[in-house]
């Protein structure tokens, strides 16, 4: 799907805060680095990288490492926070990392507090980007991130995703904010320009097998197809399987000349593959809308992309600008090829 500049939201997990009742006094500080030493956050839970980092260390309310590579990730795990009932309205932490970098935020989710859901999670997601290169305290509404979450049974926080390796990062002072949160916001310098209001735009949710191989479009109603070259596409439970024939095996999936400047940031999606799968990300664009000719064509390879796989699905994106020169106001499509292994796409 395409993402809303300003933070990546989905339409079906919008969460009305209007009810909340603010049962809160104060901010609940998860983790401000205090007990580092002691393996805790100050909700006496574990924290850390799980070694995925190349180096970690905690100083002065903030956690600083370099990522090793697409697997790195920081996580905070509690017990279970009702934050809609206690009257929580948002997540708060200090984050600095390269200039124009990005990284996702993973929101844990039960389906309730009560101790037999506790054990199961939900993951839903989010993207920070645009980054200044200096620290900025993040503010994020609950509200916004994909996959539905039940923000009145928050478990973890998971922090992976981070567009640069070998970079420092830190996170630091990381809290569930007292009171609503209206919009995200950060304490850098504010911009000249407001983006346009949007949510995200779906570009395929894989709804049917008919759909995708009979009548061969996505869900904005333009082409998706492989053209043939596939050993076979299923399609099952909102999810493509890719099996390519060989590797001039590849699939697309259009936008019609598309003008996302200052509106859409860039493009997520869920891949489930194998350690080790490689394939190749390509974008075009039109010189003109309308012509058949002049289409212009960027590719990077997931491997350039920072993107590691182990079998497990994952959420993964990436702003446009990683594509060196691409017009942005007249996307043509997104183009997979050169697959190794099979597989699995997600909306």
């Amino acid at each position: 799907m395409l993402l809303d500049r300003r933070l990546a939201t989905v339409v079906s997990g919008l969460l009305a805060v209007t009810t909340v009742s603010a049962a809160c006094t104060s901010d609940l500080i998860i983790d401000d680095f205090t007990k580092w030493v002691e393996g805790t956050n100050n909700l006496n839970s574990p924290n850390g990288d799980d070694a995925s980092m190349t180096s970690i260390a905690a100083a002065a309310g903030k956690v600083q490492f370099i990522p090793k590579d697409g697997g790195s990730y920081f996580y905070e795990s509690f017990s279970c926070q009702q934050a809609v009932t206690s009257g929580y309205g948002g997540i708060q932490f200090t984050l600095q990392g390269p200039a124009g970098g990005s990284v996702g935020l993973e929101l844990q989710t039960s389906a309730s507090c009560n101790a037999s859901d506790t054990g199961n999670y939900t993951s839903s997601y989010n993207v920070i980007s645009s980054l200044t290169g200096s620290q900025q305290t993040i503010d994020l509404p609950l509200l916004g991130f994909d996959n539905n979450p039940n923000y009145d049974a928050i478990v973890g926080l998971v922090w992976s995703e981070f567009s640069q390796t070998n970079s420092i990062w830190s996170i630091g002072n990381i809290k569930l904010t007292c009171g609503a949160v209206a919009a995200p916001t950060t304490t850098t310098a504010p911009t000249t320009t407001t983006p346009t209001a949007c949510s995200n735009l779906l570009i395929d949710d894989w709804e049917s097998q008919s759909r995708l191989t009979f009548l061969g479009y996505n869900a904005m109603n333009q082409a998706s197809s492989d053209d043939g070259t596939m050993s076979s596409i299923v399609v099952s439970s909102h999810r493509v399987l890719l099996t390519p024939k060989n590797q001039q095996s590849y699939f697309y999936s259009q936008f019609g000349c598309l003008n996302t400047n200052n509106k859409y940031g860039g493009i997520s999606f869920r891949i489930r593959a194998a350690r080790g799968t490689t394939f190749a990300v390509q974008m075009s664009y039109f010189a003109t809308c309308g012509s058949s000719t002049g289409r212009k064509t960027i590719s990077l390879t997931s491997t350039q992309l920072k993107w590691a796989f182990d079998g497990t699905e994952r959420l993964y994106w990436f702003p446009f600008s990683v594509f060196t020169g691409l017009d942005t106001t007249k996307l043509d499509m997104i183009y997979f090829s050169s697959f190794n292994a099979a597989v699995i796409l997600g909306p």
